[in-house]
């Protein structure tokens, strides 16, 4: 797992694999540390709505 950038405060954001590099996803930390997140072949995009803390964005997969 890689941090993009510093934690953002965002009302909405939504993300997706084609955002990343070919087998990983885009996601924030959460997500990232979610032990059910290992296979994210599966996984088109990921929506988070009504943030209401700064999130830290990260990109996941394979190297």
């Amino acid at each position: 797992m890689s941090i993009l950038r510093r934690p953002v405060h965002l009302q909405f954001f939504r993300i997706a694999k084609n955002h990343a590099q070919p087998g990983r996803i885009i996601c924030n930390g959460r997500l990232a540390n979610d032990p059910h997140m290992g296979d994210v072949s599966r996984i088109d995009e990921v929506s988070v709505k009504a943030v209401d803390a700064p999130i830290p964005i990260c990109e996941i997969g394979s190297s």
